[in-house]
């Protein structure tokens, strides 16, 4: 009797191990918003950007804007607002679950259901209100813990992208956990070629499909805009230094002339 029990256990667990095969060849995945699947599949740097994903710098500058998500907790910002393809799971400010809950207390902006993102296939976004960045290049920093399959570009994709005042695109990066389970800062580069004078930003979320979502998602603390002056051309020491020659030649041959 106990042998044919075996037999069974190695049965079941066979045929569940071929089911889940199957499951995973027949997988396929798809933007579930009509708008970001544009952005993602159509959207080209502009003149002088080299490419728009995975494009991360350390921000440093004068501050234009901050957010650490817990004055008006457990509701959004004031400008803030929040959209998707359902309301079971969706990005939120609160403290949910636990952890990671926050990077500094007592909220953050997170993206589930107060447990995971088991919604089936879902998607949704969260945008700030305008931010005047005075027509200068900036950085937009965060913190950033996610958990979830991280399978790019194919499952559990979060998008950092950026608008001009009329929506138009200005940015979109893929957001890289860096490491599953643990807070990271993430830090990109926004050159601002257009010199636009208010931005917004808009964090994306999208599961891909139905399967392998009972994970926490992604979480979004200290989110730091500041200002740069990435978008204006350097001059050169060589460039000065040529200046400076030409300067005097012209002043030489200018004496000359009067001397003759």
């Amino acid at each position: 009797m106990r042998k044919l029990f075996y037999v069974f256990l190695v049965l079941v667990f066979a045929a569940s191990s071929s089911l889940l095969f199957a499951q995973q060849q027949k997988r396929t995945s798809q933007i579930g918003s009509e708008k970001y699947r544009a952005i993602i599949e159509n959207f080209k740097p502009a003149a002088g950007q080299t490419d728009n994903i995975e494009r991360g710098v350390n921000g440093t500058g004068t501050l234009i804007y901050s957010e650490n998500f817990d004055s008006y907790g457990p509701i959004f910002p004031p400008g803030w607002s929040g959209g998707g393809n359902g309301t079971a799971c969706e990005w939120a400010v609160d403290a949910t679950p636990t952890p990671p809950g926050f990077f500094s207390a007592d909220y953050s902006l997170n993206y589930n259901n107060g447990v995971d993102f088991d919604c089936g296939w879902n998607w949704g976004m969260a945008t700030s209100p305008l931010i005047d960045v005075s027509g200068q290049a900036f950085n937009v920093s965060f913190m950033f813990y996610y958990e979830g399959e991280n399978n790019y570009p194919f499952w559990d994709l979060t998008y950092l992208t950026v608008y001009d005042e009329s929506f138009n695109v200005m940015e979109v990066f893929y957001v890289n956990p860096v490491a599953q389970n643990s807070w990271h800062l993430q830090s990109f580069s926004i050159p601002n070629y257009g010199n636009h004078q208010k931005v917004y930003l808009e964090f994306y979320f999208d599961t891909g499909d139905e399967i392998y979502n009972n994970f926490k998602g992604p979480f979004i603390d200290n989110l730091v805009v500041t200002g740069t002056t990435q978008n204006q051309i350097p001059v050169s020491n060589w460039a000065i230094i040529l200046g400076v020659m030409l300067i005097g030649a012209f002043i030489v041959v200018r004496y000359r002339r009067r001397l003759a």
